[in-house]
């Protein structure tokens, strides 16, 4: 089976959910299995099956007053039962001032044990194309770690 992604964001704008878009394609093209969830509509309990099976956990989050988004948060508090050791983690998000929100999730996903290969990937407000082609490239780099 191919290694599995599963990537979980919330967005303010949609912003956040284009750079999910394209950073699952990019793990697509490398033949990775990818899910994709907003964060804001699920139920994080009925997923920790889920992200227990995956090989890779994704959060995308804008900063809203200097902090990642609730909903983003609810998904890493519903894993505390779970073993992630050795599980890729890995995040990104928009933001208008500072990308605080993305740092504050590699801090949380390294203290938790998670793999964390690459530091946090950000953009500004709206991903421009060259903003849009670096998620293209994370995705991909990303599945390249999972590859190993």
């Amino acid at each position: 089976d191919p290694p599995k992604m599963v990537i979980y964001y919330a967005a303010a704008h949609g912003n956040t959910g284009i750079m999910a878009n394209k950073i699952a394609e990019g793990a697509r093209s490398e033949g990775i299995n990818v899910e994709l969830f907003d964060a804001i509509e699920i139920d994080p309990m009925q997923h920790v099956d889920r992200i227990e099976s995956a090989d890779a956990l994704l959060l995308g989050s804008p900063t809203i007053n200097t902090n990642a988004v609730k909903p983003v948060w609810d998904v890493l508090n519903s894993l505390v039962t779970i073993d992630v050791k050795g599980k890729i983690g890995a995040s990104f998000g928009s933001y208008g001032w500072s990308a605080d929100a993305v740092e504050q999730l590699d801090a949380r996903l390294q203290a938790m044990k998670f793999k964390v290969p690459f530091e946090g990937l950000t953009a500004v407000l709206i991903p421009s194309e060259e903003e849009l082609g670096n998620c293209f490239d994370y995705g991909v780099s990303l599945a390249k770690e999972l590859r190993k």
